[in-house]
């Protein structure tokens, strides 16, 4: 899937379905991608965000790359996306939030997915 971020460039989304993550490339180079794990719950299943980075390249970070992720992974997978809370505690499955992604994990969280508290 192809769209244009707020820098007007045309990004290149490839899904990958059976390892959960999304990859985002400008001019065939990789920028970055998201990793998700799959968990089900007896009453719901949710995307938890296990990895996120956009930074292999300067520049592709607030450009609306994330927030077009998410969004394509909500639809891909028919699930919610969920950050696991900003408390200090790295995280062995790696969902702990650094740089920039507690404050981008925050502006999902007061839309409308949610943090998980372990």
């Amino acid at each position: 899937m192809r769209f244009k971020d707020k820098k007007d460039r045309e990004i290149e989304l490839v899904i990958d379905e059976c390892e959960q993550t999304i990859d985002a490339f400008h001019k065939k180079e990789l920028v970055g991608g998201f990793i998700f794990n799959l968990v089900e719950m007896p009453d719901w299943d949710y995307l938890l965000v296990t990895n996120m980075h956009l930074d292999k390249k300067a520049g592709y970070l607030r450009a609306g790359i994330g927030t077009k992720i998410i969004d394509v992974a909500k639809g891909t997978f028919g699930c919610n996306v969920v950050f696991s809370e900003d408390d200090g505690i790295v995280r062995d499955d790696g969902s702990h939030l650094t740089g920039d992604g507690p404050v981008f994990a925050q502006s999902f969280q007061v839309n409308d997915s949610m943090a998980i508290e372990e």
